[in-house]
Order: structure tokens, then sequence, then C-alpha cells
């Protein structure tokens, strides 16, 4: 008998020891309305390796009345980062799921529209500014992947043909596998207090993933891509105005489908008042102009 308990016991720290995979840190257990829940989580497995995957961070009140679902990457078994709540928080307690998800943000694809060429354009807008743009390789069935892709806020993909035609247009049909539902390697939940709480809960909370799944799991009602043609002033633009005219601080002005210059003696004159910061005046007989860009001298080209 003795035997057999010894060896039961082995056997429940075994499995223990083989669960307890994903270890998770807070900054606290308490916060108040405006603080910032800073965590740590690590997969021991991943640590000294090079595999990127994703971590997954559920937020429920014990009432099950609000979820938030944020997703973080895991580099090499590690994600760190901070949730700031809101100032208007309910004072509740609430549960913090944290799954790791086999799996990193990527694009992949299918060109329905007839297509002949054996690859299409891809541009990303990441936030507002940076631009990058990639030639990806089709295979025989029109279908593409992407590279996986690390990112912060928001991103805008762009896909059209390699060559550009008439229309340019595209019919892609996508898929994000971080959307869809998933097996956690490995997972823990951790309960935390947020505000003053005037009278202790009773612990009765269960948490239940399967039924956050179905909450968010279906099909959108309605995706309408909309696409826009370009005017002739665009396409002029396009393939006349060098690299070095194109950032986000130029103006394009079109002539060429309304009247809008016609009453004035020259462009100088027109653009008066009509871009921000910049300043033109006549000199000496007023045939000639000054022209200053918020201050400083500027030049037309």
């Amino acid at each position: 008998m003795k035997t057999l308990l010894l060896l039961l016991s082995m056997c429940i720290g075994a499995v223990a020891t083989a669960q307890a995979q994903l270890e998770v840190t807070l900054n606290k257990a308490v916060f108040m309305p405006g603080d910032s829940i800073l965590f740590e989580a690590r997969y021991a497995p991943w640590v000294t390796s090079k595999y990127n995957a994703t971590l997954n961070v559920w937020m429920e009140d014990v009432d099950h009345k609000a979820v938030w679902k944020m997703r973080y990457p895991m580099l090499a078994g590690v994600a760190a980062a901070d949730i700031l709540l809101p100032d208007g928080m309910p004072a509740n307690n609430y549960a913090l799921y944290f799954s790791v998800q086999d799996d990193f943000f990527s694009v992949k694809g299918t060109v329905v529209s007839p297509y002949k060429d054996k690859a299409i354009r891809v541009t990303v807008l990441l936030g507002e500014e940076q631009l990058l743009a990639d030639n990806i390789s089709l295979d025989e069935q029109r279908s593409f992947e992407m590279k996986k892709m690390l990112f912060a806020d928001r991103a805008k993909f762009f896909f059209a043909p390699v060559k550009t035609n008439r229309t340019n247009d595209l019919q892609v049909d996508l898929q994000v596998t971080l959307d869809s539902n998933f097996q956690a390697i490995d997972d823990t939940l951790i309960m935390i207090q947020i505000g003053e709480m005037t009278q202790a809960k009773p612990n009765s909370y269960r948490f239940d993933p399967e039924a956050l799944f179905a909450n968010s799991s279906g099909t959108l009602k309605t995706v309408e891509v909309m696409g826009k043609k370009k005017t002739p002033a665009e396409k002029f633009e396009e393939g006349h105005v060098s690299g070095m005219f194109r950032t986000t601080d130029a103006y394009g002005f079109d002539g060429t489908e309304s009247n809008q210059f016609i009453g004035w003696i020259n462009i100088l004159e027109w653009m008066k008042g009509r871009v921000a910061g910049l300043n033109i005046q006549p000199v000496g007989n007023g045939f000639d102009y000054k022209a200053t860009w918020q201050g400083g001298e500027t030049f037309f080209f």
C-alpha cells in the first residue's frame, strides 16, 4: 500500500510539472480604474528557441456581462505588455485568461477573378505613414500566403495586378487564421480585482472558453470592398511624377475635370489661401512672385 501511494504521488507530481509550462506574472493583484495591468508571459519550451506564436488575453467580469479580447505576439516564448484600464472601469472582480496559440499573423488568399499572371502586387499601409510593397507568387490554384508579419496598431492591405490594366479589378478571397477557433497549447487563469469593493463577492466564477468562442463565432452579414477608379489627374501623376515628390506633404490640384482655374490670371494667384502655411506675394512689377512655406523659402517645379 505504501508503494502504491508513493507511485501515485510521483505521478501527480510529474503531471503538475508537465502542465506548468505557461507562467504569467502581473505587477499587482488589485488595480484601480486608470491603472495599467503589466504582465509578462513565458512559455518554457520556447524560451530558448526562435519560435514565434501568439498570446491571447481575454478579460471577463465575474458576472459574465463584459468580455475584452486582446492579442499579443509571443516571440521566443515571451510576451510582455500593459493593458490600460479606462477611468470608468466598473469595480468588480475579473478573470484574466491567457492562452498560447501556435500561430502568428499572416494572410492567406486566393485570386477568384480570371487572372493569368503568376504573382500579385501587395501593398501594406502601417498606421498612416509607412508603406511596404512586394510581389507575392501564386500557385497553380492562384492561391498565396504572405510572410508572417509583426506590427503595432492597424494595417491596411491593398491587392492589385502586377501589370496594371484598364480597370485594375482583382477579386481576392482572404483568410486570417488567427481569427479562427483554435486549440490552445497551454493556458492559465488569474483572478484580479479592479476598484474598491464595498463587499466581497463569493468565489463562484467559472470560466468557459467554449462559450466565449461561441459568442464570437459567426459570419459577417455584409462585407463591402470598395474600389476607386483613378482620375485623369491621378493617372498623370502616376506616370509623370517622380518619387521625391510623392510624400504625405504633397498637394495635388486637378483642373482637367472642373473649371476651378478659370478666371485667374495665373496659377499662383489661384493658390493664395488654398494651402495652409503657403504665403504667395507679388514683388516688383507684379509679374514676379515670392513664395514662402511655413516661413521658409520654397520653389515650384
